[in-house]
């Protein structure tokens, strides 16, 4: 388990769900000494409308939570990896040397909190599916969730994010030839070009990078279109994107 966990809302068959994941696990994933998945189950005995817990109960199963961490982790020898709430329940993910000792683990965190009756399910999974394709986000869930970082810290700051102000986006690109093209298809949305950069290292995919701004607003929702409308242009062009920054604008 590291220190680098983060929380994202997604959808599951049409249904809303939030999940918590270690993101920074994913450079030692999947562990070829843990293959099985290891799911507990929390039924929630209030959920709201969306089936996704509310404050009450949120704060209320916590110490459960953290009982079943506590109990599969030292039990089993595995490594908590994730949580997923939606419809109704909240699943804590494990990827462990072996699913025997589940239920006796389990038993004394039951029995402290027996208003919840949990359920386990164990199966083998080598390659960490869980983990990668439900658990961790795609490509513009992730791009969101460095947006939401980035807002954090303008708001820490003092920002309020309600002025528009300039925003700087970097993107990067295997060619020449590609990097113009992406430079002529945001200049007709209204983006400058601030510089034009160049990488001399050889083994970097993209040496070919770019510059750009625009005034735009920074809300969760406005920089969202913006950087994902961007990033699949990139994409569209073997390129990636890589990011944006701004000014900090206080009141005072």
């Amino acid at each position: 388990m590291s220190d680098d966990w983060n929380a994202y809302l997604t959808q599951i068959e049409d249904s809303i769900a939030s999940v918590l994941l270690d993101m920074g696990i994913v450079s030692d994933a999947p562990d070829p000494q843990r293959t099985w998945l290891v799911r507990v189950f929390i039924p929630l005995q209030d959920p709201d409308p969306y089936g996704m817990t509310t404050n009450e109960e949120f704060t209320a199963i916590q110490p459960l939570e953290e009982g079943i961490v506590d109990a599969i982790e030292q039990g089993l020898g595995a490594v908590h990896v994730g949580c997923l709430t939606h419809d109704g329940r909240r699943e804590v993910a494990f990827y462990s040397p072996t699913f025997e000792g589940v239920d006796v683990a389990l038993a004394p965190v039951m029995q402290k909190h027996a208003t919840y009756q949990l359920r386990s399910s164990y199966q083998e999974d080598a390659d960490w599916g869980f983990y990668f394709e439900i658990l961790y986000p795609s490509e513009y869930e992730y791009q969101s969730m460095q947006n939401s970082s980035v807002l954090h810290n303008l708001i820490e700051a003092g920002d309020s994010l309600e002025q528009e102000r300039p925003v700087s986006h970097w993107a990067y690109f295997p060619s020449e030839q590609a990097r113009a093209q992406f430079i002529a298809s945001v200049q007709e949305k209204g983006f400058q070009i601030e510089q034009e950069i160049q990488s001399d290292e050889q083994e970097q995919s993209n040496p070919f990078g770019v510059q750009l701004e625009r005034v735009d607003h920074v809300d969760q929702a406005s920089i969202d279109q913006v950087t994902i409308e961007l990033l699949e242009l990139a994409h569209s062009l073997e390129g990636s994107y890589d990011g944006w920054e701004t000014m900090v604008i206080t009141d005072e």
